[in-house]
């Protein structure tokens, strides 16, 4: 397995010594096991010393997650000679029920919609030359009835209907014949079409320009798409307050935000943030932090094995744990310990069953 306790000793001076050993026991788990990422999931993937009791009393203990954060990537995910930007998004998780903390209607893009949910905000530094994002806080979206009320009265003067004008008799001045001899092409064929003769020009322009809520200029880039056949244009404009960046590395930085999205996907997808079922504010803020943490862990993880095995992705991160978690406990549980190359073997075949990209073997210890 993995040396956790070894990457977490940086929490030490922050975290009581208990704190920190469920810490180390909670993250092994995570990384170990399958199924949804609850309190009762973790627990039984904890082992000795990792009850149920012990993994609620770490969920409801306050932690200084802003300080966790940092400490880790200044530890283990620094590089001195990349540049770094600084940047935020929200994510919104679906949850049902009534009584957990911060739970409200929040626009969600997936759905297209408002949904019932918690709306938690990151911010993450992104490093421009391994276009990799590593968060480094995340904090509860909770609206007052203030913000409610604005928001529903906003709502109100969009739905109320616009009093329509009275259009006058007759045909339109103005208004021309139209030719019914043209051919029609179907939705399949403009798209064939557009494939075929679809052409787009771009234009990038780039100025420093004033506005009237700053008080000193910007750095404006504006990049101008033209398709050539239909001459519609569209353009979107990009600025920063450092006039000297070049227009290149401006739209390049943009792009770069996209990588927080991939975290967003990963704490969804491998490390329980639509799982947690806990309705308190401390422990609600322990499940989002946590699941966000282990994003960065994991990347420290994977960053260990790129020499000897470049192509571990989190699945088979997760495979190579559970499968060397099994072995430990299988050989517990031997009256004797095999022989150490028999030992090497079992634990090189069975720790890479389940692995999507299948490495070279290399002895992990348990």
């Amino acid at each position: 397995m993995p040396d956790i306790v070894a990457l977490l000793q940086c929490f030490q001076p922050f975290l009581a010594a208990t704190t920190l050993r469920q810490f180390s026991k909670i993250t092994l788990a995570m990384l170990a096991m399958t199924g949804r990422v609850t309190m009762l999931g973790i627990s039984r993937w904890t082992g000795q010393g990792g009850s149920y009791r012990t993994v609620q009393r770490f969920f409801y203990t306050a932690l200084p997650w802003a300080t966790l954060f940092w400490v880790f990537f200044r530890q283990h995910l620094y590089r001195p000679d990349e540049v770094y930007l600084l940047a935020g998004d929200e994510v919104v998780v679906s949850k049902a029920g009534k009584w957990t903390h911060g739970l409200d209607r929040f626009f969600a893009s997936l759905f297209g919609r408002p949904i019932p949910g918690l709306a938690l905000f990151t911010l993450a530094l992104i490093s421009t030359q391994a276009r990799r994002s590593s968060p480094v806080c995340m904090e509860q979206v909770v609206r007052s009835e203030a913000e409610k009320a604005a928001s529903q009265a906003k709502k109100a003067a969009k739905q109320a209907p616009k009093p329509a004008e009275p259009r006058k008799p007759g045909r339109p001045k103005g208004s021309k014949n139209k030719v019914n001899v043209e051919v029609v092409l179907s939705p399949e064929l403009l798209r064939i079409k557009a494939m075929l003769e679809g052409q787009l020009k771009t234009r990038i322009y780039q100025i420093q320009a004033l506005h009237k809520e700053f008080s000193l200029p910007l750095n404006v880039a504006i990049i101008v798409k033209t398709n050539l056949q239909t001459q519609a244009c569209v353009h979107v404009v990009l600025f920063s307050s450092d006039l000297a960046l070049a227009y290149d590395k401006l739209i390049d930085y943009y792009r770069l935000r996209f990588q927080i999205e991939f975290n967003f996907r990963d704490t969804k997808q491998y490390w329980g943030l639509k799982d947690f079922m806990n309705v308190s504010e401390t422990a609600v803020t322990n499940a989002a932090n946590l699941s966000l943490f282990m994003v960065n862990l994991s990347q420290r993880l994977l960053h260990d094995r790129q020499p000897t095995d470049p192509d571990c992705s989190i699945l088979d991160l997760k495979a190579l744990c559970r499968g060397t978690k099994y072995v430990a406990e299988a050989i517990e549980v031997l009256p004797q310990k095999p022989e150490p190359v028999l030992l090497v073997s079992i634990f090189n075949k069975l720790a890479s069953l389940g692995r999507i990209h299948v490495g070279q073997p290399t002895f992990i210890s348990p």
